[in-house]
Formats: C-alpha cells, sequence, structure tokens
C-alpha cells in the first residue's frame, strides 16, 4: 500500500490513506512493515479498513494502528509504503 499521507490522533491512533496497486480486497487486520523510502522503519498491527471520509481522494483507502510509529508528512516525500509481515503486499 502506497501511502499519500498519514494522521495522528490524541487517542494514539495513526490513520494512513493509500492506494493499493490493482484496488485489492478488503483490508482485515494484520501486521504490516512500514517502509520510508526503502528502510525498514517499524512493524505495526493494523486494526483494519475504515470508511473513508468525504476528503478522501476516489479509490484510495484508510486503515490504522493505536502501535507506536515514527512517520509523519515528512516522510511522505521520502515515500511511506506499508506491506504485510510474510510474503503478500498490502
Amino acid at each position: 500500500m502506497e501511502i499519500q499521507d498519514v494522521f495522528h490522533f490524541s487517542d494514539n491512533s495513526t490513520v494512513f490513506i493509500g492506494t493499493i496497486e490493482g484496488g485489492g480486497n478488503v483490508i482485515t487486520p494484520c501486521s504490516v512493515d512500514v517502509y520510508v523510502g526503502d528502510v525498514l522503519v517499524g512493524t505495526v498491527r493494523l486494526h483494519g479498513e475504515r470508511m473513508p471520509g468525504p476528503d478522501v481522494p476516489l479509490g484510495s483507502r484508510v486503515v490504522f494502528t493505536r502501535d507506536e510509529i515514527q512517520v509523519d508528512t515528512e516522510s511522505l516525500d521520502k515515500g511511506i509504503v506499508l506491506k504485510c509481515s510474510g510474503t503478500t503486499a498490502v
């Protein structure tokens, strides 16, 4: 999943908005590796997919985690990618 935007909230949740090549199925809870550029910066547990709000670009997907991860909007310039921990890319 290529991330287009990221938000951190006071309840310790982080929301990722991005696209999946080919669309993919509904994203269910799973662990993903988080890459900034080509560097693995951590692994988080996604709690699944959220319904996109009215300002989310068409075709984008919204997922969230409550795990701590050090990414921010500046990381977007380097490219943030979420990949399933294992063999299948999210």
